[in-house]
């Protein structure tokens, strides 16, 4: 991995998707070191769990505004 990768916990979504997509593509390829290829794995786990958390937090946000307008819809049908 020659050059320093950006910290994980900055990246986009979109990003760590691509790096993890590229890592994996590596690691599939075969021939990188043995040193390399746990540091590589290591990594991508890593960015999988961010892309997972990244999924989660959207869709709890999704949630909470979805339930926040439903509330907002029955206290105006209330005030009717």
């Amino acid at each position: 991995m020659g050059e320093k990768a950006p910290e994980i916990s900055s990246l986009s979504f979109e990003e760590a998707l691509k790096e993890l997509e590229a890592l994996s593509q590596r690691l599939s390829q075969g021939g990188l070191p043995l040193e390399e290829s746990v540091e590589a794995y290591a990594r991508g786990s890593e960015l999988r769990k961010h892309c997972n958390d990244s999924v989660s937090y959207t869709h709890l946000r999704a949630h909470e505004t979805d339930s926040y307008l439903v509330c907002r819809l029955l206290l105006e049908k209330k005030k009717t």
